[in-house]
C-alpha cells in the first residue's frame, strides 16, 4: 500500500519478463492461496496453485498476525516443488486485517484527496483512532448520479504494523513483496482473465470466503463500487456444523462441500445429514442473496450508470455444490462461479477441483501486466 499516491499503483516499477506473472498471494482467514499465471503461445495461462492453512483453530487476524502464524504457515513452502518460478509476489490481506470502504468527496487534486482520507480515518470513532500508523490505498471515479464535482472513492487500509509484518514474514520465506493490492482490483482482472469481453461492460463480483464477502462492481475493467457484505461468510455455517456432528474443522468443511447448498430451493433429499447441513448453510446463502439484491436495488435507484449485466462468484463458497443455481434463481442477470477454461490452465498442473478459491490469486498474479 502506498500512503502518498494512489491511482492504486505506484510510479515507479521494475520491468517483469512477459513470460511470467507474479506470484499472487491471497492471505485469507483461514487459508493463504498462492497462484501463478506463465505465457504461453503468446497469452496468459495458470501454471502453478498452492494452499497453505492458517495453523491452529482460530482465524488470521492483526494479532495473531502479529504473534507470528502467517510466518508460522510458511514454515514448510517450497515454492519450486509446488511448481512456482521466482520470488517477485504481490499479496491480498484478508477482511479482518485490511478493511474497505467507500467515500464520497469533493473533486480534488491526488494530494488533497490524499489528505482527506488521512483526516477521514483519523477521526473515524470506529477505526484506529489511537494514533497507529495506518497505512492505506485509494482510487476514485467520478459518477454522474453523485453531485457535482463530487468523486466516489474506494478506500483500503490496514495497520502499518501489519503491513511491515506482512512484507517481512513473506520476505522470511522467499517472496519479495512489492505490492500490497486492493480485493477490488484483483477481482477485476480475475474475471476480466476468463471472459475478455467484460472488460468492455459493467459486471458484479463477489469474493466468497469464511470471512464478511465483499461485493464489487467494475465498469470498463475498473472497479467503480463495494460493498461489505456483513454476516454473510461461511464460518458460522462452519461452526454450527461443527458442532453438530462434533466434528474437526476439516471434517465439517469436506461434509459442506460434499453437500453443497441443499435447502429446499434446491429440491434435496430428506436424507438426515443434508438437513442439519442445511440448518446451517441455508440462512447464510439467504443472508448473502437479501444483501445482494439490496445492492443490485440501490445501484438501480441511482441513475443505473452501474447497473451490472452479470454476476460472477468468487472465493471458497463459489465451490459450493449448487451455488451458481441459487443465484440465477434470484437475479435476472447471468451469474456464474469464476472457472477458466480448459485452454487457460497449463497442461501440467495438478488437478485442484474448482479453482474459483484462487481467482483473487489468479488477479494478483495478472498484476505483472500493469507495474
Amino acid at each position: 500500500m502506498n500512503t502518498a499516491v494512489t491511482t492504486g499503483r505506484s510510479p515507479v516499477r521494475l520491468r517483469l519478463t512477459p513470460s511470467t506473472g507474479l506470484i499472487g498471494v491471497d492471505i485469507g482467514s483461514r487459508f493463504s492461496k498462492l497462484a501463478q499465471v506463465r505465457r504461453q503461445r503468446g497469452r496468459w495461462v495458470i501454471a502453478a496453485l498452492h494452499t497453505v492453512p492458517t495453523p491452529g483453530d482460530q482465524p488470521l487476524d492483526e494479532q495473531s498476525l502479529l504473534n507470528g502464524v502467517l510466518s508460522r504457515s510458511l514454515a514448510g513452502l517450497d515454492l519450486r516443488a509446488t511448481g512456482f518460478r521466482g520470488q517477485r509476489c504481490a499479496t491480498l490481506l484478508t477482511g479482518a486485517i485490511a478493511e474497505s470502504r467507500t467515500l464520497h468527496l469533493p473533486d480534488a487534486t491526488i494530494v488533497e484527496i490524499d489528505q482527506m482520507i488521512r483526516l477521514e480515518l483519523e477521526e473515524d470513532a470506529h477505526g484506529r483512532a489511537t494514533g497507529e500508523a495506518i497505512e492505506f490505498d485509494f482510487w476514485s471515479s467520478s459518477d454522474t448520479e453523485l453531485p457535482d464535482r463530487t468523486k466516489r472513492v474506494s478506500v483500503v487500509q490496514a495497520s502499518r504494523q501489519a503491513s511491515e509484518t506482512v512484507t517481512l514474514d513473506l520476505r522470511q520465506h522467499g517472496l519479495n513483496c512489492e505490492v500490497l493490492d486492493g480485493l477490488p482490483f484483483a477481482l477485476a482482472r480475475a474475471v476480466n482473465f476468463v471472459d475478455p469481453q467484460c472488460s468492455r461492460g459493467t459486471f458484479a463480483a463477489i469474493d466468497w470466503g469464511c470471512h464478511e464477502p465483499l461485493f464489487v462492481v467494475v465498469k470498463n475493467g475498473v472497479p467503480v463500487f463495494h460493498r461489505v457484505l456483513r454476516d454473510c461468510g461461511l464460518e458460522t455455517a462452519i461452526a454450527g456444523i461443527r458442532n453438530e456432528f462434533s466434528a474437526s474443522r476439516f471434517e465439517a468443511c469436506r461434509l459442506l462441500a460434499a453437500v453443497g447448498i441443499c435447502g429446499t430451493r434446491m429440491g434435496n433429499s430428506t436424507l438426515p445429514i443434508r438437513q442439519a447441513v442445511a440448518r446451517y448453510i441455508d440462512p447464510v446463502v439467504d443472508r448473502l442473496l437479501v444483501q445482494v439484491r439490496r445492492s443490485f436495488d440501490f445501484l438501480r435507484q441511482q441513475s443505473g450508470h452501474h447497473v451490472p449485466q452479470s454476476l460472477w462468484l468468487l472465493g471458497g463458497g463459489a465451490a459450493l455444490l449448487g451455488v451458481e443455481e441459487a443465484f440465477a434463481s434470484r437475479f435476472d442477470v447471468p451469474c456464474r462461479v469464476w472457472q477458466p477454461a480448459a485452454t487457460q490452465i497449463a497442461r501440467d498442473l495438478p488437478a485442484h477441483g474448482s479453482l474459483a478459491q484462487f481467482g483473487a490469486a489468479v488477479g494478483l498474479s495478472l498484476l505483472a501486466e500493469e507495474i
